[in-house]
């Protein structure tokens, strides 16, 4: 579960992959400071603002997208059984998948192509990619994402997020020990 100790995680793990001195100490303790903001959505409690609220729900800061990027590393028969009891899924938007079955083709979908897609599933207007991030097992133990109003998230933009969300994430993944197969076989 993220918390103010593991939001910082990633910026931190991602800082080598930046030039030489292009991070002071201040700019980093800035951008872990940032990546804690989400966890503030917790204070609407205090006023009354449920859980499942738009503005009380980490929808606004947390993107729905994490959940698929992370599916993905399930099989089919580990999905099914997660949804056994529910005969449909809950709709949230006119985009939202509601059968399991057009689930589980989406996750075959994000395991071939490696990178999950929200396409307005969760909150109109808004589109969001994500890639894995695998540990030392090979199980997908996170992921990044970036999202996006529809209208900017262009043909090119996306073919450039998801160029750079699978680069980072491999690179947090060796970080955490993964040796992807091309690795495997070039240290064989």
């Amino acid at each position: 579960m993220c918390s103010v100790l593991t939001h910082p995680v990633v910026p931190i793990a991602l800082a080598p992959l930046l030039p030489q001195g292009a991070l002071s100490p201040p700019l980093l303790l800035v951008g872990a400071a940032c990546s804690v903001i989400p966890d503030l959505d917790v204070i609407g409690f205090r006023f009354g603002i449920r859980y499942n609220h738009l503005l009380g729900h980490r929808g606004l800061t947390h993107s729905m997208i994490f959940a698929a990027a992370l599916a993905a590393g399930l099989t089919d028969a580990e999905i099914r059984m997660l949804y056994k009891n529910q005969r449909k899924l809950e709709k949230v938007t006119a985009h939202t998948l509601t059968s399991l079955d057009d689930l589980v083709a989406e996750m075959a979908s994000i395991r071939r192509e490696g990178i999950a897609c929200d396409n307005e599933e969760y909150m109109p207007g808004l589109r969001c990619i994500a890639a894995p991030v695998r540990d030392f097992s090979a199980r997908i133990v996170a992921a990044m994402s970036l999202s996006m109003f529809k209208h900017k998230m262009t043909a090119q933009r996306r073919a450039q997020f998801k160029a750079a969300l699978l680069q980072a994430g491999a690179a947090l993944s060796q970080k955490l020990g993964y040796a992807s197969d091309a690795r495997k076989s070039a240290g064989s």
